[in-house]
């Protein structure tokens, strides 16, 4: 409970605490959701803990949980000002590459960065193909900065070679809750294959998953495409597609949310 231990010995030599690999999963469902321009807000209902992240093109810090052993992860050594970012006693977020914060994550006893092995030790996961990983990180990671993104329930029963998630526009960047029912017709079910995607007509109330596609749509070969190609475009569709096109000023927001899904595994451990 106090998550500390204390022990005597006779014996003058290194002791380490050591614990499962996946002690922290499977996730139970994660969202991602927009919170100013190119900076989005990572919530996950890890088996142990909710932790929340903050994803910028300068990297990824951790928000969330405020515990006493996380406190050097979560923010600078000494104390300084970060404007409306400040945290306790005036210290300064800190900001780190996907990798470092996670790894430093890992080396304080909170591993979210899951191997392929470890699904071996989840009942009724598997993970899923590499190439439909590939896409749906690359393909998310583009529209982050005007959609919510959330984890689907029905993706842990689809074959490995298709994930699903569910999106939802937020311009006004307002806060939803990807889990209340009365909000479930206004996300959309995005189905991830090897090489392709697609819009489907999936809702989390209903079971089992409808992956059939909404009507007069197809597979493209990417979200963007599928946007362009959308059958009855909106009034403004030439706007919201130029948005989402990534650019020199957004490619490094781009490839920060890309690399913390990937390292993550989001649609593998969900």
């Amino acid at each position: 409970e106090t998550r500390k231990v204390s022990f005597f010995t006779a014996r003058l030599a290194a002791f380490s605490i050591t614990q499962e690999r996946h002690l922290d999963l499977p996730y139970k469902h994660w969202v991602m959701r927009p919170l100013e321009p190119q900076v989005v807000e990572l919530h996950i209902q890890a088996a142990r803990y909710e932790l929340s992240f903050v994803i910028s093109q300068d990297g990824l810090r951790l928000k969330g949980p405020n515990l006493p052993e996380l406190q050097e992860v979560m923010y600078e050594p000494g104390v300084g000002e970060a404007g409306g970012l400040s945290g306790p006693s005036g210290r300064r977020p800190r900001v780190r590459s996907p990798a470092t914060l996670l790894n430093e994550l890992r080396e304080c006893g909170l591993n979210l960065m899951p191997k392929d092995s470890d699904a071996d030790s989840l009942e009724g996961y598997s993970v899923k193909n590499q190439e439909t990983q590939a896409r749906a990180y690359s393909d998310l990671s583009e529209i982050a900065a005007f959609y919510d993104i959330a984890s689907s329930h029905h993706n842990k029963a689809l074959p490995q070679e298709r994930a699903m998630v569910r999106i939802r526009e937020n311009e006004l960047l307002e806060v939803f809750d990807p889990l209340d029912p009365d909000c479930d017709t206004d996300y959309q079910a995005l189905t991830f294959f090897p090489d392709k995607s697609c819009f489907v007509k999936s809702l989390e109330r209903i079971h089992p998953c409808n992956e059939t596609m909404l009507p007069s749509h197809v597979t493209h070969a990417s979200l963007y495409l599928c946007f362009d190609r959308h059958p009855t475009p909106g009034a403004n569709h030439a706007d919201n597609l130029h948005r989402l096109e990534v650019t020199t000023s957004t490619v490094r927001f781009v490839e920060a949310v890309r690399q913390t899904m990937q390292l993550m595994r989001l649609l593998s451990f969900v």
